[in-house]
């Protein structure tokens, strides 16, 4: 259980600072730092699509459920810090 809140927590950094990085570089474009999220929201239903239709080899299906997981933990936080990157330049240009 340890190891999976390390895992998971590694990701939401990850995803943070991807995130941070898309925002800093792309001030005018805002939609570019919604872009990991959202593909990570793709890779994670493709992965639950191939859990229901691949054939059951193993721990296969299994294994694809868990990276489903593990990217819609993705999509969560680059779409938390997306916003919250919104919410913080909007309001300091409210303030200038």
């Amino acid at each position: 259980m340890g190891r999976l809140i390390l895992v998971l927590l590694v990701i939401f950094l990850i995803f943070f600072s991807i995130t941070y990085l898309f925002h800093r570089l792309f001030k005018t474009k805002r939609f570019v730092k919604y872009l990991p999220s959202f593909l990570s929201l793709i890779g994670a239903i493709v992965n639950l699509i191939l859990v229901r239709t691949t054939h059951r080899e193993g721990f296969k299906d299994l294994a694809y459920f868990l990276m489903s997981m593990l990217l819609f933990a993705g999509f969560i936080s680059g779409l938390i810090s997306a916003l919250w990157f919104d919410y913080i330049s909007k309001r300091d240009t409210d303030n200038n």
